[in-house]
């Protein structure tokens, strides 16, 4: 998330946390139907024990880092040239 906010030349995460706190709206309302009925449960060992909305607390967090991730690649795709993609990816992995 450090490369993405500060040493990317890609502008877009004014706009990406915009999106994604309207996007916490519809996941809060469909989690936490999902946790209220015995359709989707949290093992009480593995999370840190907090919850909002039967929702545990990291949950939004990871649904940030998958969020994040596909607008990134969404955004390298269409604003670099296909050479500097190969760039990027070679900076990501190392």
């Amino acid at each position: 998330m450090v490369y993405i906010e500060y040493v990317n030349k890609i502008r877009f995460m004014y706009r990406f946390y915009r999106a994604y706190l309207l996007m916490l709206i519809p996941f809060y309302l469909v989690y936490g139907v999902l946790t209220f009925m015995p359709v989707l449960q949290f093992n009480a060992s593995e999370t840190l024990k907090f919850n909002i909305f039967h929702i545990p607390f990291e949950t939004p967090f990871y649904f940030m880092g998958m969020m994040l991730l596909s607008v990134f690649l969404f955004e390298v795709f269409i604003v670099l040239p296909p050479k500097k993609i190969v760039y990027v990816f070679q900076i990501i992995s190392s």
